[in-house]
């Protein structure tokens, strides 16, 4: 079963063409990493997967909604994105909240209840090993560490879909090892992962489908 698909799409900005041709089928339970210099065009790739960015010229489909059909009915792309997950390279935090706090607070805006907002909360805690720094406050961890609760805000919400866009850089290595292996584990519970980066994680060998784009082209490895 497909849950992204896209066929032949050009993406420009101001003249200058970030991706070319681009072709690509994620499946459900797939693990998928698409590697790439900066300005590969890797960002703007997995911003389509959740119509943050929209082709100049081709087609996107994501859970069903297509790009043009997102674009009539923006209402959808709110159903559509409470079915992702996404990680980005600087994740952004209310200091002022908790790390439990900061996870409830995305959950409530969603429409959870707030028991079932703290429950989801502990749970994906739990998943990333951070249980224990739940009331602690984003500005008190480390880089890893709040990545790490980043992804535990992300899968949260039991994401069918969860996009990484380069959520190593910058860490230590023992830092990106322990990442990489969370989004395994994930990936092996059943959760499909679209992961991008500036170079071929460690855990390459484990991996489905590996990607490289370069100069706005993609090819398979």
């Amino acid at each position: 079963m497909s849950i992204v698909r896209i066929d032949k799409v050009y993406k420009s900005f101001n003249g200058k063409e970030v991706l070319k041709e681009v072709s690509l089928k994620v499946d459900k339970g797939d693990f998928l990493v698409i590697f790439g210099e900066v300005g590969a065009g890797k960002s703007t790739l997995i911003k389509m997967m959740y119509f943050q960015e929209f082709p100049d010229k081709g087609y996107v489909e994501v859970l069903g909604l297509s790009s043009a059909g997102a674009l009539k009915k923006r209402n959808k792309i709110q159903e559509v994105r409470r079915k992702i997950g996404v990680i980005t390279q600087e994740p952004k935090f209310l200091n002022e909240m908790s790390v439990m706090e900061n996870i409830t607070f995305v959950l409530e805006s969603l429409g959870f209840n707030r028991r079932l907002a703290i429950n989801r909360a502990k749970v994906s805690l739990e998943k990333v090993g951070m249980i224990d720094y739940a009331e602690k406050y984003p500005y008190e961890l480390s880089a890893g560490q709040r990545q790490k609760i980043s992804i535990a805000r992300a899968i949260s919400r039991e994401p069918v879909l969860l996009l990484a866009d380069d959520p190593t850089l910058g860490l230590d290595e023992k830092s990106s090892y322990e990442i990489e292996q969370l989004f395994l584990f994930l990936n092996e519970m059943g959760t499909t992962v679209v992961w991008s980066s500036n170079k071929v994680p460690q855990i390459i060998g484990k991996l489905v489908k590996l990607y490289h784009l370069q100069n706005g082209v993609l090819s398979k490895v």
